[in-house]
């Protein structure tokens, strides 16, 4: 059976595509990435956050994030910091 994600979880990171915000990723291995969130892809039947840094995208799937920080978003409250358990 595949891990699924809360859909309160999921809403961040549709909210965080849809702004094209700035966020930091940390996932469960430790790993930070750093970029502008951009779209969910389905890859292999797994969901992933894509983000663009230096023109690359970069994928990762969000079973696998443990933190997500949003920031340096010119509008405040567009700003946040969430935990994933």
């Amino acid at each position: 059976m595949s891990k699924q994600l809360d859909c309160n979880v999921h809403d961040y990171f549709e909210i965080i595509c849809m702004r094209k915000s700035w966020v930091t990723v940390t996932t469960k291995a430790g790993e930070n990435f750093i970029g502008e969130a951009h779209d969910i892809a389905l890859n292999s039947a797994k969901q992933e956050l894509l983000m663009l840094k230096n023109t690359r995208d970069i994928g990762i799937l969000l079973t696998e994030v443990a933190r997500l920080h949003a920031h340096d978003n010119a509008i405040a409250k567009h700003n946040f910091l969430i935990n994933i358990t």
